[in-house]
């Protein structure tokens, strides 16, 4: 995956779609903000596959400067969409366009991106820019910050201290370049994240990527990595 930052007011494409599949129109969906009433569905939207969405759905309905979009047809979910301000209020980073399986390529991404960015043209009027995350193919005409590979493991939370271990068992058996990890109080987070020699040398283009997102290493997003 890519994450890239393309200007606020541009709505990108969501690649090819079928033409013989009915395209939604704004009329045909229904846009609003999720709720704690709303996890049901969320639940089955996600129900087949491996997403973390689910598990952080609620911390996010309580973050600050956060927006989490619905799409529903018909009264039924269908589509999901996350967007969270940080760099001092200047960026909006979109974390997660999610559509159900069986209303892909019919519009409905497109149309969620739409809305998200009206949305926060309204309520953030001092955003600038728009960071999100897309597949290579779909770099086009974006400025891209940087690139990632990711593996989606869906195991029990129990064996996931045993399933790093062996990982990193491996990898020093095969001489591969491994570190210890180590805890990070709150104000060692400060002083290494906010130092500029780090910043210069150790950053992709001077931001911070941590899962899907992607913000400058600034005080007012230091919440973010101390979660």
């Amino acid at each position: 995956v890519s994450i890239c930052n393309t200007d606020r007011t541009r709505i990108p494409e969501y690649g090819s779609v079928s033409l013989d599949l009915k395209q939604y129109s704004e009329s045909d969906l229904d846009f609003c903000l999720a709720t704690e009433k709303d996890f049901g569905q969320v639940q089955s939207l996600y129900n087949q596959e491996a997403d973390y969405i689910p598990s952080v759905y609620h911390s996010w309905l309580r973050e600050r400067n956060r927006m989490v979009i619905l799409a529903k047809r018909q009264g039924q979910l269908i589509g999901l969409c996350s967007s969270h301000i940080v760099d001092d209020g200047q960026s909006a980073q979109m974390e997660d366009i999610k559509v159900a399986a069986s209303e892909r390529s019919k519009g409905t991404a497109q149309l969620m991106y739409k809305h998200v960015i009206e949305l926060v043209r309204t309520k953030y009027p001092e955003v600038k820019k728009q960071s999100f995350v897309t597949y290579p193919k779909l770099n086009r005409g974006f400025c891209v910050l940087g690139k990632q590979s990711e593996i989606s493991l869906h195991v029990p939370s129990i064996n996931v201290p045993t399933l790093i271990s062996e990982v990193i068992s491996n990898m020093k058996k095969r001489g591969d370049e491994c570190y210890e990890q180590i805890p990070l109080q709150p104000d060692d987070v400060r002083s290494i994240f906010l130092n500029r020699t780090v910043i210069d040398t150790l950053l992709p283009g001077g931001r911070v990527i941590q899962n899907a997102a992607v913000f400058k290493p600034l005080e007012s997003n230091l919440d973010i990595l101390l979660k």
